[in-house]
C-alpha cells in the first residue's frame, strides 16, 4: 500500500522494511532480511536524528545476521552502535538497551574477547533478573554466555556452574521439554566432557536428543 501511494521517503516506511527484514530473519532467510534491513537503515539514517532508537533497533537485528554469515567486525560494528545509542538515548534498565548490551558481549566472545564481554554480561545479568525474574529465557541465556567466557578463560568449573544456572532458570521459565531446554542441556555436556565427566555428558546429551526428537525437525542443526 505504502509503495503503491509513492509514500516511501518516510519513517513510516523505513519501519515496514525492518519488520520485513526481521521476519525474513526469523524464517531462516537472511540474504533477503539483510536487505530489507539494510535498506531499512540507510533511510532512517537520512529521515532521523543519529540517535534515534529506530536506528539501533535495526542495527541489534543486522548485527545478529552479519554473525551468521559470519563477519565477525560488521557484527561488532553494528552491535556497539546500537549499545551507544541506547546508553545515550533511554535508561540503564530499557529493555532493548540491556538486549543490545548481552548481544554485543556474545559478538566478543565469539571474537575471542571473553575480558571485555565479562562486565557486560554482569550488567546486563543484574538488569535481567530485575526486568524479567531469575526464571526467564532471557536470564538463562545471559548465565550460557557467562558459562562460554568461563570456559575460554579456562574456568571448567565455574562455566560448569553458571551452565547449570542457565539450564535451571530456562527449565523453570519454559519447562524441561522446551527445545531451548535441551539446548542448554547440550551446552552443559559439552562441558562435562571437558571434564571428562562422560557419563553425565552423556545422559544430558541424550536427554536434549529426546526433547529435540519431538520439538524439532531431524535435520535441525541442534540435532
Amino acid at each position: 500500500i505504502a509503495e503503491q501511494h509513492k509514500n516511501l521517503h518516510t519513517a513510516s516506511y523505513a519501519k515496514l522494511l525492518g519488520d520485513l527484514g526481521r521476519v525474513k530473519h526469523q524464517t531462516g532467510d537472511t540474504r533477503t532480511a539483510r536487505k530489507y534491513l539494510e535498506q531499512s537503515l540507510a533511510l532512517s539514517r537520512a529521515l532521523l536524528s543519529p540517535n534515534d532508537t529506530s536506528i539501533a533497533d535495526v542495527l541489534v537485528t543486522l548485527s545478529s545476521i552479519y554473525m551468521w554469515e559470519p563477519d565477525l567486525d560488521a557484527a561488532e560494528r553494528a552491535a556497539r552502535e546500537a549499545y551507544s545509542i541506547y546508553s545515550q538515548s533511554v535508561p540503564e534498565y530499557y529493555p532493548d538497551r540491556v538486549l543490545a548490551q548481552s548481544f554485543l558481549a556474545d559478538v566478543l566472545i565469539a571474537q575471542g574477547n571473553p575480558t571485555e564481554a565479562e562486565p557486560l554480561l554482569q550488567n546486563s545479568l543484574e538488569a535481567q533478573k530485575v526486568l524479567y525474574g531469575e526464571a526467564s529465557s532471557q536470564v538463562a541465556g545471559t548465565y550460557d554466555s557467562l558459562a562460554q567466557v568461563r570456559r575460554a578463560q579456562g574456568l571448567l568449573g565455574d562455566a560448569v556452574n553458571f551452565s547449570r544456572k542457565a539450564l535451571e532458570a530456562q527449565t523453570l521459565a519454559l519447562g524441561p521439554q522446551h527445545f531451548m531446554t535441551g539446548y542448554f542441556r547440550s551446552s552443559l555436556a559439552s562441558l562435562l566432557f571437558r571434564q571428562e565427566k562422560y557419563s553425565e555428558a552423556e545422559m544430558e546429551l541424550r536427554s536434549s536428543l529426546d526433547v529435540y526428537a519431538t520439538t524439532l525437525p531431524s535435520d535441525h542443526q541442534y540435532v
